[in-house]
């Protein structure tokens, strides 16, 4: 069965040093909808690799269990992956404070019950699909503040806003720094090292120490002189000039 995350799927890892134990988590988590095993651990080194490997949303852990306990297990799996579900599964309500001083989500004791997991995993699930809700709500936000970015610049004694996307190309002339841009040039005398530590875009690739072009604008590279190539770009006639190592970086 294929698992995925778009549709609230659940990967789960069992870690407890008795098989019987093991079994009877599985057939329980496997009544679960919208969950698939994908590995079972037998003790605590076992479950970090298999962690590191498998990457589980959700983890069932036994605490007491040979070569490195549950919840020392639990913080290194914490250190690799924190948005890992930590559910402890054990017959002793003692280690309890320090399986959520771990951060665990949840604390369930031997004989498990099939409606009491079936209640964890549903909460995880629903928490599952907020996060991913909230990630793609913030990519997007993210996108549309890329899109919508403008940068100052200072010309002569006024204050130009352009927006980071319409730049073409910037070069150097004269002790000035030239702003090719669709609707036309500004000059300012701000660095062009200074200016690209403000342009906070990938879109714009310095490409040599005198020029910073707009990647996607990019339509022809050709060799011109000693370790150097001539860059065409769209929208205007103006060209930029890019070095074999910053050919290379951008190749690749």
């Amino acid at each position: 069965m294929m698992v995925s995350d778009k549709n609230g799927w659940l990967k789960v890892l069992i870690a407890d040093d008795d098989p019987i134990i093991r079994l009877i988590l599985k057939k329980a988590v496997g009544e679960v909808p919208y969950t698939q095993i994908v590995g079972e651990a037998e003790n605590g080194a076992q479950l970090i690799n298999l962690a590191k490997e498998l990457t589980p949303d959700v983890i069932f852990i036994d605490v007491e269990m040979p070569r490195l306990n549950g919840v020392e297990a639990s913080k290194k799996i914490f250190s690799l992956n924190p948005d890992t579900f930590l559910v402890f599964a054990t017959a002793y309500d003692k280690y309890a404070y320090d399986a959520f001083h771990v951060y665990a989500f949840d604390y369930i004791l031997k004989p498990f019950k099939v409606d009491r997991i079936r209640q964890t995993m549903e909460r995880i699930r629903k928490l599952k699909l907020q996060r991913s809700a909230s990630q793609q709500l913030d990519r997007l936000l993210e996108n549309l503040n890329n899109e919508r970015q403008k940068i100052s610049i200072k010309s002569n004694d006024s204050l130009t806003y352009i927006d980071i996307h319409d730049i073409i190309l910037v070069t150097r002339n004269n002790r000035k720094t030239i702003i090719v841009t669709g609707d036309g040039n500004i000059e300012t005398s701000e660095t062009l090292k200074d200016l690209y530590g403000r342009l906070k875009s990938d879109k714009l690739f310095r490409c040599h120490r005198a020029y910073i072009i707009n990647k996607t604008l990019v339509k022809e590279i050709v060799p011109y002189g000693y370790k150097t190539y001539l860059v065409r770009l769209a929208g205007t006639k103006e060209t930029a000039l890019m070095t074999v190592e910053k050919a290379r970086e951008f190749k690749s």
